[in-house]
This record gives C-alpha cells, structure tokens and sequence, in this order.
C-alpha cells in the first residue's frame, strides 16, 4: 500500500502559490521564500518519478510540493471525497530516518505514484486513491487523505497550456 501516514491537520491560514516552468512541471509552496529551514521528503525512484513533499523545519506539516519528473500516468478521478475543509496534513514520519544538517534534512521513501489528467487539473496518486474519503485544501490544492494517510493531490485550475507542459515533462 502507497500511502504517507499523516497525524493531523495544520488549519493556520497560509499564502500559497503555485509555480510552472520549463524545468519542473509544478510546484506549490504555502510559505514565504525564507521558511527558516525544510525538511525534504523524496518519492518515487528518484529517475524517472520524483516527488519532492516540503515540511516546515518545526512542525512536519507539508507546506509544498514539487513535481519534478514522473513516468506513470493514470486515468483521471478515481475519487471524489465527501468531505473537504481547510488546511494542510501533517505528516507522521519517523524523526530517525532524517539525514542531513537540522535545517535541510531529507528522507527518501521509494514508492510509486502516478499523475492523472483532468479537464483543468492533475492528480498524483500514490496508489489507492480510490480509499480517500475526504479532502485537506489549500488554494487550488487538495490533499486527498482518509483517517491517517495522504493518499494523493489534486491540483485545480490549471490551463490548457499548463497541462500540456506538465504532460511534455513525462519521463519517457
């Protein structure tokens, strides 16, 4: 099973953006560029899918994401959560697998995830996103997770031309 376990919600209102460029197909960060420090956790194979979640140094609640390469791709929505509400997941994650000076420590975790493609929206699923059963937003962001695990992301509002440089940034 494909799941990140989470803890709890952060539901502390927070700026956000969302970034596209010719190098990495998408980003979202929920901070300012100066965070004090991050905790990295890497997805996938590290080759061809490359998942990187951005944790607070104080906390480990999950304050951006970058997409930076990814192979499989998979039928858009295989959910729809009955429940959304505000906030984002903090994620429950051994502090000993941490490597790394305190303000730029990582852990990589080799799992598998897929992108899926709607009309005006992706979504990352890390293998059962058919189990979510609700919804932690932020923006245009959704952290599809149920009792105790992040289960995938979904990524609203994107442009047509958007969505087709995510797609050109598929790992072949």
């Amino acid at each position: 099973m494909n799941a990140i376990p989470i803890s709890g919600i952060d539901q502390t209102a927070r700026p956000f953006f969302i970034e596209l460029d010719d190098y990495v197909p998408i980003a979202f960060r929920s901070y300012a560029p100066l965070l004090g420090g991050v905790r990295d956790v890497r997805l996938g194979n590290l080759r061809t899918d490359f998942l990187e979640l951005t944790l607070g140094i104080d906390s480990n609640t999950l304050r951006g994401f970058t997409l930076i390469c990814f192979e499989a791709v998979h039928e858009f929505g295989q959910t729809g959560p009955s429940q959304e509400e505000p906030g984002l997941p903090v994620l429950e994650l051994d502090e000993a697998r941490f490597v790394g000076p305190s303000a730029t420590q990582r852990i990589d975790l080799p799992m598998t995830f897929s992108v899926g493609f709607g009309d005006d929206c992706i979504e990352i699923n890390f293998g059962i996103l058919s189990a979510a059963d609700r919804a932690f937003v932020c923006g245009p962001v959704k952290f599809l997770v149920n009792e105790d695990s992040l289960l995938g992301i979904q990524v609203l509002g994107l442009t047509r031309e958007q969505l087709k440089k995510i797609r050109n940034m598929r790992s072949n």
